[in-house]
């Protein structure tokens, strides 16, 4: 394979899957493989874990100026590609989150809102108000990694300089069905916390069935500063807000923080025992 990871039994079911379903990236996205989830050793191995979805991957910075196109651009002999580990051939970017771990550390797992530590404190936040009593770790956001899982519901990057993401385009979330099939069937979540609008996209595909089937599913905005700041307005000044006495007191970028404030002022009203919760 040419990958020097240990993987945990889990991932090794997710990448088997992937293979078997993986033949080519499709036309409009970068030509490389979709990426297993990043599994935590601390997931529960028999299932009814925590899985996180973010959004889209993200290949712009691998973007060339000099040849900008898909020509050429093969999975195995681009040096494009091979400058970084986790995507030197197709089973390292399949591999890519547990690779980039390995070599950079922290919780960079090739999924922005979870490499900078955002989408891992609000989704703790989340465990806390459905879980009280839970023994999700609180020392560091790595800690909570190791205990969930974590992917992109959208597996490939469009093909562009630029971040695009596409979380209402049925068509390309029709492609990707058979990967997050296989994120459900092997991980089989307790609490999915995923993205409102990529939801309802991938309740219009044949996975509709299957997501009825998760015990409890979370709607939240993308972890993101700008929606955050727009449509998740806290009431408290922010030297008022709740990060300030909660014990997960990690060094993330503020708009998680606006998030986490914005969820604690309607926990009272929310309705946590509902088996999908609108944050």
């Amino acid at each position: 394979m040419g990958v020097d990871v240990e993987l945990n039994a889990l991932e090794g079911k997710l990448l088997e899957s992937y293979r078997r379903h993986f033949s080519e990236a499709p036309s409009w996205a970068y030509p490389v493989a979709p990426p297993i989830p990043f599994v935590g050793k601390d997931y529960p191995e028999s299932g009814g874990g925590v899985l996180i979805y973010a959004s889209a991957e993200n290949l712009g910075y691998t973007w060339d100026d000099a040849n900008p196109t898909r020509v050429g651009w093969g999975l195995h002999s681009s040096e494009r590609v091979n400058k970084w580990p986790w995507l030197g051939n197709c089973w390292s970017q399949m591999l890519r989150g547990r690779i980039m771990l390995e070599s950079v550390g922290g919780t960079s797992v090739h999924i922005g809102p979870i490499n900078d530590g955002t989408q891992l404190k609000v989704a703790r936040h989340i465990v806390q108000c459905l879980r009280p009593l839970s023994r999700f770790a609180e020392a560091s956001a790595r800690d909570f990694l190791e205990q969930i899982a974590v992917s992109n519901p959208g597996k490939y990057s469009i093909f562009s300089r630029t971040n695009r993401d596409y979380p209402k385009d049925l068509g390309k979330f029709k492609e990707m069905v058979s990967f997050i099939l296989a994120d459900l069937n092997v991980l089989r979540p307790e609490v999915l916390i995923i993205p409102g609008t990529i939801f309802s996209t991938l309740q219009r595909t044949t996975l509709k069935a299957r997501l009825a089937e998760v015990p409890t599913i979370v709607l939240i905005s993308q972890v993101q500063p700008r929606p955050i700041r727009v449509w998740r307005k806290p009431l408290a000044k922010k030297e008022r807000w709740c990060v300030n006495t909660v014990p997960y007191r990690w060094d993330v970028p503020a708009h998680a923080d606006q998030y986490v404030q914005w969820i604690e002022e309607r926990r009272m009203t929310t309705k946590w025992g509902e088996r999908i919760i609108r944050l």
